[in-house]
């Protein structure tokens, strides 16, 4: 994981990391978002947790914090990760392997296994920036199968669906806070 970019004119970047955290699970068939009900609990893998730049004499120049809560401006706690599958791994003698319960992983069809509908990110002394993506729980969740003629229990466990995966992740509004948290900029996207 990169750690530290160092620029050959002088000064560098750290970059610091943190668990990924979720506050709900998709539910394929029926397609839902549920929460959690223990509230947030940790997964595999890290996110961003903050960028720190430093000029040549090794004084901090800018510092961004990364909060990936819902509503964390007005004090929201609950993560806007949501969990799509359960990751398994298995370590064997020469490194670590990830094994998925979804048996699409292999062909890279089941996507990210956590993806956020909400970040903020906090620039010290600046304000903030809230970006909103889609994600299952706004929309983006994936869809039944048009057509199928199946038994419905092997449809259930392992059939795919109308994947939404090329969607999820697109932003769709970055709104721009000022250092007491008042709304200075708003911007939406629309997509074809």
């Amino acid at each position: 994981m990169l750690k530290k970019i160092s620029y050959p004119a002088g000064g560098y970047t750290t970059f610091d990391y943190e668990p990924n955290i979720y506050g709900a699970v998709f539910e394929r068939w029926p397609s839902e978002v549920m929460p959690n009900q223990n509230g947030n609990q940790f997964t595999s893998g890290l996110r961003i947790k903050s960028i720190k730049k430093y000029n040549e004499q090794n004084e901090l120049v800018s510092q961004k914090k990364y909060h990936y809560e819902k509503d964390f401006l007005s004090g929201g706690n609950i993560s806007s990760g949501i969990l799509a599958y359960v990751p398994q791994y298995i370590e064997n003698e020469s490194s670590l392997v990830r094994v998925t319960s979804n048996p699409y992983s292999n062909f890279s069809l089941a996507g990210p296994h956590i993806t956020y509908s909400e970040v903020t990110v906090e620039e010290e002394g600046k304000g903030y920036s809230v970006f909103r993506y889609k994600n299952y729980d706004n929309g983006y969740a994936d869809r039944m199968p048009i057509n199928y003629s199946v038994d419905e229990n092997y449809l259930l466990e392992y059939d795919m669906g109308i994947s939404m995966d090329i969607e999820r992740g697109q932003l769709l509004a970055e709104n721009i806070y000022d250092i007491i948290r008042i709304l200075v900029r708003k911007i939406e996207y629309e997509y074809n």
